[in-house]
């Protein structure tokens, strides 16, 4: 069986996989039952809005049941204000781990 969920604002594709799956491994199930969505190809932000088909069978079934259980709502893209790293974050693309180094 499956169902259909609505991305929330903030989501992405991994948060979905968690809150639907219990697993961030979920995310090729998301990708592969909704291949009308992702024509352009992956990509890990989603609109909010979208509707998507989820399976009803999650992959941890505990992490899933104490989310639901908790309420919780994975959306960890926020919002699009200022980066929460600030001008000193290493997104430069050397991917050093340079975060708040200051010369």
């Amino acid at each position: 069986m499956a169902s259909t969920v609505i991305v929330q604002p903030g989501q992405s594709l991994e948060d979905i996989a968690l809150q639907e799956y219990g697993s961030i491994d979920g995310v090729r199930e998301v990708v592969m039952d909704n291949e009308d969505v992702f024509v352009d190809g992956f990509n890990t932000r989603l609109l909010p809005g979208t509707t998507l088909v989820v399976r009803d069978v999650p992959l941890n079934r505990v992490v899933y049941s104490t989310m639901r259980k908790l309420r919780i709502v994975p959306a960890t893209l926020g919002d699009n204000g200022p980066d929460p790293l600030g001008t000193q974050g290493d997104y430069n693309g050397d991917f050093n781990g340079d975060h708040f180094i200051t010369t």
